[in-house]
């Protein structure tokens, strides 16, 4: 079991770094260099190292001059890793210096060299709830909630055991090692499927399935006994093309790259796919907005201006979101007088993939409908739309509890929704030119004069289509859905349209 957990965890070790070492071979360039074991860098933070061409933002708005990995890995994944893992050195089968002591290092070293690092560690492995609470699904803390009350408090019982064995005198002081720190929890087979992807996009050749060997792996073990630890682009293309590697060069997607991003898939850098990239991460903690940042005064300005300065008539562009549904639809709420084709790129498992409006919509219902009235007799209608999944539950909680101006409920949900039940771009533009049809002809003439309140579980794809095609339903209303609470209508007002003026 020794022998045969050390091999798997190399084997893991060695897809990470050809995760970030595709990213040298972007169309656009993105990445000057990665290294594999390396050395000179942050020790225990030294698995993979990545330094881009241009400098990324963490969670805080801070600069990222460089990315560190370390891979944590057993066969056996039962492990959960918790708050006082993180400064026990058995935990990185050390003697002496724990996780955080390692962490607290690393960035001064890396700041003596003048570089401000980001510190991941990726592992199979579960976290703990305690330190569940309190890490968001980008990979940071949720440093605001782990800093609130005092050390008898919840995230105190967390927070002063650190800083006490790093023998820091404050809470600040703690918090400034925590903000570059980032714990992915991500099994074999996920890192897998987004290496698939990424080998795909960047014209590497695929890994035979049902092989007992994997070139990629294969190569990697061979760099680290060559000593071989440290790639730019020319050196690295010129061992693939040895290896045989290279699959025949496929054009570009056409149109220009745009992209918008509020949150960080797995393993995601949007920042490779469109330069042009209006980063919003800063501003939300997982999730959730940050506190003092305003989705009306703050988001939606900031998308309607990154958008108009970008966009031109007659063009043609690609527009990756990795956001939030509110952000989607903001997008396409913003383009719909532009005069120019704007491709929505769908995210479907690791890979994102255009979804052009044009095509044939299946021949078979797109909608299910069903209604509510509410007791209130009001002239605002909440729009209930279930694709990924049935939100009729949520809602009805949500609206009884919170929006007395809603008399009716208008509900749509697609037969037998799943995360997969929208299958390419022209099936979501018929679903969205079917929505707003449907809501012009159920709503009153009384119902007309009032708000639309929109809560979707849906593709972002069909919601940016749904922004674009939905103006003429006026003033309007999108909900987001509080993930992390997951409790019955764990609903919060985003944005709304047309801005108040």
């Amino acid at each position: 079991m020794a022998v045969r957990s050390i091999i798997q965890g190399l084997d893991y070790q060695a897809r990470w770094f050809w995760l970030e070492a595709a990213r040298l071979f972007r169309h656009e360039p993105v990445v000057r260099r990665v290294a594999l074991e390396a050395i000179g860098y942050a020790k225990s933070f030294d698995d993979v190292v990545t330094v881009p061409i241009r400098s990324d933002r963490n969670a805080w708005g801070q600069q990222v001059d460089i990315d560190l990995y370390q891979a944590k890995f057993k066969v056996v994944h039962t492990k959960r890793i918790t708050p006082a893992d993180l400064i026990d050195p058995t935990f990185i089968g050390a003697t002496r210096w724990s996780l955080l002591d390692k962490l607290a290092r690393g960035q001064r070293v890396m700041a003596a060299a003048g570089l401000a690092g980001r510190y991941s560690i990726v592992t199979p492995w579960k976290i703990d709830d305690d330190l569940q609470a309190f890490t968001t699904t980008n990979g940071e803390l949720d440093l605001d909630a782990l800093f609130q009350g005092g050390d008898g408090s919840a995230p105190g019982r967390i927070r002063k055991p650190w800083r006490d064995h790093l023998g820091l005198a404050t809470d600040g002081d703690l918090r400034r090692v925590l903000e570059p720190f980032r714990l992915f929890e991500s099994s074999p087979l996920q890192v897998d499927r987004t290496l698939e992807a990424m080998l795909d996009s960047v014209g590497l050749s695929l890994v035979p399935t049902g092989g007992l060997s994997h070139p990629y792996v294969d190569l990697a073990h061979g760099f680290v006994k060559g000593r071989q630890r440290e790639f730019d682009e020319p050196t690295l293309r010129a061992i693939l093309n040895d290896a045989g590697l290279w699959r025949p060069a496929t054009d570009p997607l056409p149109g220009h790259p745009l992209a918008i991003r509020s949150r960080r898939p797995f393993a995601a850098h949007l920042e490779d796919e469109a330069r042009d990239l209006l980063d919003l991460v800063p501003l939300f903690h997982a999730r959730s907005i940050a506190t003092g940042v305003d989705w009306n005064s703050d988001i939606a300005p900031g998308i309607a201006a990154f958008l108009e300065s970008r966009i031109t008539a007659g063009e043609t562009y690609r527009l990756y979101l990795d956001a939030h549904n509110a952000i989607a639809f903001a997008a396409g709420w913003n383009l719909a007088h532009s005069g120019a084709e704007v491709v929505p790129m769908q995210r479907t498992g690791p890979a994102l993939v255009p979804w052009p409006s044009a095509g044939a919509v299946p021949d078979e219902p797109l909608w299910e409908s069903w209604e509510q009235v509410m007791p209130s007799g009001g002239h605002d209608i909440a729009l209930a739309l279930g694709v990924t999944h049935d939100v009729r539950a949520d809602v009805e909680a949500y609206v009884d509890a919170h929006l007395p101006a809603v008399g009716r409920i208008i509900g749509l949900t697609v037969p037998n929704p799943t995360p997969t039940s929208v299958r390419d771009g022209a099936h979501a533009f018929g679903l969205a030119e079917a929505v707003v049809a449907h809501v012009t002809r159920e709503r009153t003439l009384a119902e007309r004069g009032g708000r639309l309140h929109v809560f979707a579980a849906a593709p972002n794809a069909l919601v940016f289509f749904l922004g674009r095609l939905g103006r003429p339903l006026g003033p309007t209303t999108i909900y987001e859905f509080d993930f992390d609470r997951r409790t019955l209508g764990a609903y919060t007002p985003a944005i709304t349209l047309p801005p108040a003026t």
